[in-house]
């Protein structure tokens, strides 16, 4: 009786949740691309994912048009086999994954060395639309704009931004420095930046999707308390949920965040509900991917390992 009303309450939270914040069928077919089909393979028939997006309400024809904008995108390529579909990722729709993948699967640093990375932009019409780009996409690494020509992140990743430069071809226009605090010389230090990030928007994000899923967590983190496709709908509302939040999170370190950051618990919270269902919905993708269901990749094997 009680393993009824558990699926009870977690069909009614499913019903809640996408009627509340229906996805985008193409958003969503990213999320179970990159958290579920990517790690047992990259690739899978239509028909296999129609079946899968099924789970959410998103028909048939809603599938076919996201993975159509997907192609067009350059996220998907289509492989044709007689009158069958199937669809992979491409080497830049893997790539994408993996950015986001180490946002989304692992906490942010907590040690910070007080060093910062600066991208200096100079003045030129020359170079005024690759300075519009760059701004774009390092905001989307978390990187603020303090002048028009001076971007900072205090733990940049200095490898994507060498990526950036060179697809932006502004590689020799920019200037790329570390930079510190100089004792005793100015009262101000570079933590008080902290101000040009929305970091209030962010965390009310986080408290909301902390106020979506605790109750869930709290039945569906229990050993055995969903079946293999609830576990695989949790699972996947779940990464979509976070990923909305987290990859605009800038991730500063600990030393200029709040102490009550909810960054912090939202991670937890993912964490543990992602391990707890993740065997559930493993069954349920190696029954409906078949033979394309084996082996999982390393990368996989790495999600939410670590605790913050």
């Amino acid at each position: 009786m009680e393993g009824s009303a558990t699926n009870s309450m977690i069909t009614r939270w499913a019903r809640q949740f996408l009627r509340d914040e229906p996805p985008r069928a193409t958003s969503l077919v990213v999320t179970v691309f990159g958290d579920a089909i990517a790690p047992h393979g990259g690739s899978a028939w239509l028909r296999t994912l129609i079946d899968l997006m099924d789970t959410f309400g998103i028909n048939e024809r809603a599938v076919r048009t996201s993975v159509y904008r997907l192609a067009e995108d350059a996220w998907l390529e289509a492989q044709r086999q007689g009158r069958q579909s199937r669809y992979a990722l491409t080497e830049s729709g893997v790539r994408r994954f993996m950015l986001a993948s180490r946002r989304i699967y692992h906490p942010g640093l907590p040690t910070w060395d007080g060093q910062w990375i600066l991208v200096l932009i100079p003045r030129g019409a020359e170079v005024m639309a690759s300075r519009t780009d760059l701004r774009r996409e390092l905001a989307w690494e978390g990187f603020a704009t303090v002048t028009p020509g001076l971007l900072a992140h205090p733990q940049g990743d200095t490898t994507r931004l060498r990526e950036l430069l060179d697809e932006l071809g502004v590689r020799d226009d920019a200037f790329v420095v570390r930079a510190q605090d100089l004792p005793g010389v100015a009262a101000r230090e570079l933590s008080q930046l902290a101000s040009y990030w929305p970091l209030e928007s962010v965390a009310t994000q986080y408290r909301d999707f902390l106020a979506r899923f605790e109750p869930i967590a709290e039945v569906a983190g229990k050993a055995d308390a969903c079946s293999p496709r609830q576990a695989f709908l949790i699972r996947t509302l779940l990464v979509h949920a976070y990923r909305r939040v987290v990859l605009h999170d800038p991730r500063l370190p600990a030393a200029m965040l709040p102490a009550d950051w909810p960054g912090r618990t939202a991670y937890a919270l993912s964490r543990r509900l992602y391990l707890a269902v993740t065997p559930g919905a493993e069954a349920y993708l190696i029954d409906a991917l078949g033979e394309d269901g084996g082996l999982v990749n390393a990368e996989f094997r790495d999600r939410f390992t670590q605790t913050w």
